[in-house]
């Protein structure tokens, strides 16, 4: 005899009719648009881990390969890297975990049912294509973890009516809203130098790739412009410091010169603030 155990899931309603669009980033994780609101989630904390690891992963390998084979020292450094990448992949998880959640609730605040965002693998082949960077750039590019991001994004949206759809992003911050001339801007704005339009390079991103998918792989010009304010999110509260939380404390705040020398004329002077004023 055998029995077969399905489990079956229900598809949830889509969130609506709306559709919202996110440009990946190593600066800004995510900037985020429906045309009529943008919210950006930071990168900071993911790109400081990434360039983290790639600096502490080449200080290993470079003391690894001074040491001599079969050595004391050679079988501890490499211990010691191979505890230290499961530490950064449980952080890096943790970040994106939180990253995708903030970009699933944006879309399901919207209201929209179909979350757009560029392929990632253009961000990779783009970069192998350019000229060698510095140090700190390759830190930060390498190892780029944007396409597990994708892949949450896919199953928790799947989880609460979102669909996730992926779009060819090419030119989607070179090409200006207002006119559609391309330019390749240089800073974090972007300034066309036809129309003079000026508006956040990564909120164009956004816009164009919406703009984009909305009509069937054109841009068209003037049709979705950026709203030149976007709300800026952290993917998770910072960890406070046990130290900050100790100085913080109203310990030494309740005693004062006053109350110290009030306390010796009342021949009742407790030990502890004996020694503050000694």
């Amino acid at each position: 005899m055998e029995f077969s155990i399905q489990d079956v899931v229900e598809k949830p309603e889509s969130a609506g009719d709306n559709t919202v669009a996110a440009d990946l980033g190593i600066i800004h994780t995510a900037v985020m648009t429906d045309g009529i609101k943008s919210t950006a989630v930071v990168g900071r904390g993911l790109r400081s881990l990434t360039q983290g690891k790639n600096k502490k992963i080449a200080g290993y390998t470079r003391l690894i390969d001074k040491c001599q084979k079969g050595s004391r020292r050679r079988r501890k450094l490499k211990a010691e890297k191979a505890r230290y990448l499961p530490r950064y992949h449980r952080q890096v998880h943790n970040l994106l975990h939180h990253t995708a959640n903030k970009m699933i609730d944006f879309a399901v605040e919207r209201q929209a049912g179909t979350l757009v965002v560029g392929d990632v693998t253009e961000i990779a082949r783009n970069k192998r294509k350019q000229k060698k960077g510095s140090r700190r750039s390759n830190q930060e590019n390498s190892g780029n973890p944007l396409s597990r991001l994708v892949e949450y994004l896919t199953y928790k949206g799947q989880l609460r009516g979102v669909d996730v759809v992926k779009i060819n992003e090419s030119y989607t911050t070179q090409t200006c809203p207002k006119c559609g001339r391309r330019h390749k801007p240089s800073g974090r704005n972007y300034k066309c130098q036809g129309c003079g339009y000026v508006a956040a390079r990564d909120e164009v991103g956004a816009c164009n790739i919406l703009n984009k998918y909305i009509h069937n792989g054109r841009m068209v010009p003037d049709s979705i412009l950026p709203t030149g304010s976007v709300k800026y999110l952290r993917p998770t509260l910072l960890r406070k410091s046990p130290v900050v939380v100790a100085l913080n404390e109203p310990t030494l705040l309740g005693t004062t010169l006053d109350s110290v020398l009030a306390s010796e004329d009342a021949g009742s002077v407790e030990p502890s603030k004996q020694s503050l004023v000694a």
